[in-house]
């Protein structure tokens, strides 16, 4: 593997503008996060946080660490992180994702390697301290139609869907705790296997017995903590699920200050109304309640203040909770209630000594609607780090696109306006009549002062005659334009095949194929092979040929 290139995401049609605006650190945005991320202004970070973060936070993080470990070998470099982590001069630097069936996406992975990368640096400059990379894992979403599945890309570049289907799913399950019973499991393994098999035979018995130690007999969340313990452990990860009781132990107060005074929903709905005024659409939206219910069966019912009942309600069931019973039941059982989007990203700072959170540009937006509501419960607000992102690109395709003259940057581009720049920037004649079009308006216009001159009668027709020619011009344009397409016909396309290999779908390819495709051919050189070509201080698409 190679680096070739590297394509700034202010350059590409799928970084908003906020986040752009993030990266190029615009004035408008500074009073929305604490400080910019810079290996500079980390002492600065650890001396408030310090502060913030108490020795009985940090016993209670590592002994849930440990517990949910217990059955799962830590490596050698794992092993020591937890021991950092007792340590008063131990941070963390944390990523986050949603717990997808075999890591779903790449990003996934690309997120746990930035992550990695970057306490890795930061343990080099800074020597006085420790910084441990952690995965928080998002074990109480319930988004199961997000994380059920994943694709795969074969030798021919097929694209299969591998898919987990549950006969008797219930909606709003929490999908950490959803067991791969043998019927569930042994559809996606003999599926798996079909396609491996078919394809990468050298690698499949690898992969299938990755597969089948992860998930096999376990639930979601143990599944993912093996897996990423399996790729990334070597390298010291170690993953946090937040639905763990001690945890949730540290959260009470901040879980019934939501109940009782409804500050996110005020404050967050304040900063986003600031965010509105200069032009910024919000990413999440707060409630009234922003906490869950976690009920027997493991579905999540969101919580509600009823004003005509005068009674905490949990939406989609009909029951009712008076406040006193509700507030004595989080003091008995605060493992039942959950965080949602807006006090999630509180939850993790209060129970973690962070320094800095890495995410997409999706999860940066809706963080950067939260420092004020972390300033009013008291909670030190991280550094935000945009993570890093890929193209990987086969030798074969990498060789095609260098024939024709490609260069990446062009590639990062809606699928039609990459087209219309390739065929324009080679037809010989612009087939463009903009300036045409504005000459026969200025013509026209001239031909309205003269009617009204002289009989007012006469711009009906004026108009008339004006649409007709516009029209044809239109018309005109077409015809042109398509001869210059089927001169260039083969060239185009060639570039089109080339667009649709490395933008499946017309999607960025980090989101939409998973990890197998390419891990298949390397194993584990794979993942160190990603951790030596991205440039995680880079912000933008490292590409990288196989």
């Amino acid at each position: 593997m190679k680096t070739v290139a590297k394509v700034p995401y202010s350059k590409t049609p799928y970084t908003s503008k906020i986040i752009k605006d993030f990266l190029s650190r615009d004035i408008k945005l500074t009073d929305f996060y604490n400080r910019d991320y810079d290996t500079a202004n980390i002492e600065e970070q650890i001396s408030q946080k310090r502060l913030n973060y108490s020795s009985q936070n940090r016993k209670v993080l590592c002994n849930a660490l440990r517990k949910q470990y217990k059955d799962i070998p830590l490596t050698q470099k794992s092993s020591k992180h937890l021991e950092y982590l007792k340590k008063e001069n131990a941070f963390t630097i944390t990523t986050g994702h949603q717990l997808n069936l075999f890591t779903g996406p790449l990003y996934a992975l690309y997120k746990v390697i930035d992550t990695l990368k970057t306490a890795d640096l930061l343990s080099q400059k800074y020597t006085d301290y420790h910084f441990v990379p952690i995965f928080w894992m998002a074990s109480e979403d319930h988004d199961f139609q997000e994380i059920n599945h994943f694709r795969t890309q074969d030798s021919y570049n097929e694209i299969t869907t591998i898919k987990w289907d549950i006969e008797d799913f219930k909606n709003n399950q929490a999908v950490g705790g959803m067991s791969f019973l043998d019927k569930a499991y042994g559809k996606i393994y003999r599926e798996l296997s079909v396609v491996l098999k078919n394809t990468y035979r050298e690698s499949s018995e690898f992969l299938l017995d990755l597969f089948e130690k992860s998930y096999k007999g376990n639930d979601l969340s143990k599944a993912t903590r093996i897996l990423l313990n399996t790729l990334f452990g070597d390298y010291g990860l170690l993953c946090l699920d937040g639905n763990h009781a001690s945890l949730k132990e540290l959260f009470k107060p901040f879980m019934r200050n939501d109940l009782q005074h409804h500050h996110a929903n005020d404050t967050v709905s304040k900063t986003s109304s600031h965010l509105k005024d200069i032009a910024y659409k919000a990413q999440a939206y707060p409630r009234d309640v922003n906490l869950f219910y976690i009920n027997n069966d493991n579905t999540r019912s969101r919580i509600s203040w009823d004003e005509a009942y005068q009674k905490y309600h949990l939406v989609g069931t009909d029951i009712y909770k008076e406040a006193s019973l509700l507030f004595e039941e989080l003091e008995q059982h605060p493992s039942r209630f959950s965080p949602n989007v807006i006090l999630r990203p509180l939850y993790q700072e209060v129970v973690l000594p962070n320094l800095a959170y890495i995410g997409g540009g999706g999860e940066l937006s809706y963080w950067l609607q939260l420092k004020d509501f972390f300033d009013s419960q008291s909670v030190v607000f991280p550094m935000l780090k945009h993570r890093c992102a890929a193209l990987l690109v086969s030798d074969k395709w990498h060789d095609k696109s260098q024939d024709l003259s490609l260069s990446y940057e062009d590639l990062f581009q809606h699928r039609k306006d990459f087209l219309d720049q390739q065929l324009e920037s080679r037809s010989k004649s612009l087939v463009d009549f903009t300036s045409e079009k504005s000459r026969l308006e200025g013509f026209f216009n001239q031909i309205y002062e003269i009617a009204l001159q002289t009989d007012k009668s006469f711009i009906t027709a004026v108009k008339a005659s004006q649409e007709k020619q516009h029209q044809q011009l239109i018309v005109l344009e077409k015809k042109l334009l398509k001869a210059e397409r089927k001169k260039h016909q083969i060239t185009l396309q060639r570039l089109e095949r080339i667009y649709d290999i490395l933008f499946p779908d017309q999607k960025l390819q980090e989101r939409y194929l998973n990890f197998i495709s390419f891990y298949a051919l390397y194993k584990k050189d794979f993942i160190q092979a990603l951790y030596k070509n991205i440039d995680t201080e880079f912000e933008g698409f490292t590409v990288i040929v196989y």
